[in-house]
């Protein structure tokens, strides 16, 4: 029995949906930081989309409502959590309202999308209910240069209510079934790749400099007795999404504290006082 290519069978079978059947094709891609969640939603958007480029993948709801807008038949967007650790009640939110407005249109759409996430609870219930598709990343085999996980097929019974997840199957030359688990996926091409890397420090850096502008209204706001408590607990999330930023470029990608404070255009010793004022905060959240 030889098995037909993965790729190549997901692709046309997400092809099939758009065209064929006439639907639209939402999954999710799920996975630690630095697993391969991007460059795998990478290698799908290509393999499905001819035309797909960089100007699809989006960070924030109202970028991906503007690609909607010009968004074509059998196209491919990717919504990409980009490893900034956005609370989960935040992506439950952002998920949410994406799905409540583009459910109204997607027959009409019919696109591939794709969401990546540290885990499949980051998706609103609601919204879990209309993937198609769950990718679960394990791990990389870098000798082979292949993204190892399990592909999850997704049946939603609209008269129980109910959905059950099953493992992908395809069928061989011979047209016996087979079970794939499990599945490999290749990096995506160079050139979509360094676009991606561009792409996506440019928005954390722009995140940091929010997240600094914030703070130093929190700062001001505590000198001149103006600060709220919606506005502390905001503020508080986000420098604890700057210390797992911090812990995943230094963790994940083994980076130098220099390297990462010229990623967040900060000094070096401002870098280390950071880190000084995280350090009993998470002391605190452990103990």
């Amino acid at each position: 029995m030889v098995m037909p290519s993965i790729l190549n069978s997901i692709s046309g079978l997400i092809k099939h949906k758009l065209w064929r059947e006439d639907l639209h094709f939402p999954m999710v891609v799920v996975g630690d930081p630095g697993v391969g969640k991007s460059s795998t939603s990478l290698t799908l958007a290509n393999a499905v989309d001819e035309t797909f480029t960089i100007d699809r993948v989006v960070f924030k709801p109202t970028e991906f409502f503007e690609v909607a807008r010009e968004v074509e038949r059998g196209q491919a967007m990717i919504f990409d959590e980009a490893g900034i650790g956005l609370h989960v009640r935040e992506w439950q939110s952002i998920t949410n309202i994406i799905f409540s407005k583009l459910t109204q249109v997607y027959r009409f759409l019919n696109v591939f999308v794709v969401f990546t996430v540290p885990d499949i609870t980051y998706i609103d219930s609601h919204a879990r209910n209309e993937m198609k598709a769950i990718l679960d990343c394990k791990k990389k085999d870098l000798e082979r240069e292949v993204v190892i996980g399990h592909w999850w097929v997704v049946f939603r019974s609209r008269v129980f209510g109910t959905t059950t997840l099953e493992k992908l199957k395809l069928y061989g030359n011979d047209g016996q079934e087979i079970v794939v688990d499990p599945v490999e996926f290749p990096r995506p091409p160079e050139r979509l790749w360094l676009a991606y890397k561009r792409k996506s420090e440019k928005y954390k850096r722009r995140v940091i400099d929010e997240l600094y502008d914030e703070l130093q209204k929190l700062e001001d706001g505590v000198i001149g007795n103006k600060i709220d408590g919606h506005a502390l607990r905001r503020l508080m999330r986000q420098e604890q999404a700057l210390m797992r930023m911090y812990e995943y470029m230094s963790n994940r990608l083994g980076m130098s504290d220099r390297e990462i404070a010229g990623i967040m255009g900060v000094s070096p010793p401002t870098l280390i006082n950071w880190k000084a004022a995280w350090r009993p905060k998470e002391l605190a959240a452990n103990s």
